[in-house]
C-alpha cells in the first residue's frame, strides 16, 4: 500500500520508561493495555511538537474514566470516548444488512 516508509510499527512493554520509537517522532499512538493511562505521559513524549493522536482501547468504562482524566492532566482537551458493539452482518455482492442487535460490548476506545 506504500505506506512503509511512514508508519512503524512497535510491539512492546510500556509501562518502563519509553517507547521504542525517539521522542517526538510519532503522529498516532494506539495504546491496549490493561492500564493505558500509566502509559499516556510517555505516549505524549513521543508524539510530534505539531500534534498527534492517540488512541487506547479499555474493555471498561473505569479505564476510560482514568485514561481520559490522565488525557487532560497531559493537556489534551478534544476528548472523545467512542463504543464498539457486536453485531453480526450478512454480507453479499449486492449489499449489507444486519442480522440484529447486540447487547454485548466489545471495547471502549477514547
Amino acid at each position: 500500500y506504500g505506506v512503509c516508509m511512514c508508519v512503524y510499527v512497535c510491539v512492546c512493554v510500556c509501562m518502563c520508561d519509553v517507547f521504542a520509537v525517539e521522542d517526538g517522532t510519532a503522529t498516532a499512538v494506539f495504546l491496549d493495555l490493561p492500564s493505558p493511562w500509566e502509559a499516556i505521559p510517555h505516549a505524549v513524549r513521543a508524539l510530534s511538537a505539531a500534534g498527534g493522536r492517540i488512541c487506547s482501547f479499555s474493555p471498561c468504562v473505569e479505564q476510560v474514566q482514568r485514561s481520559c482524566t490522565a488525557l487532560r492532566d497531559q493537556g489534551f482537551q478534544e476528548i472523545q470516548t467512542f463504543e464498539g458493539i457486536e453485531r453480526p452482518y450478512q454480507l453479499s455482492r449486492k449489499r449489507v444488512f444486519s442480522w440484529g442487535r447486540s447487547t454485548q460490548y466489545l471495547v471502549f476506545f477514547s
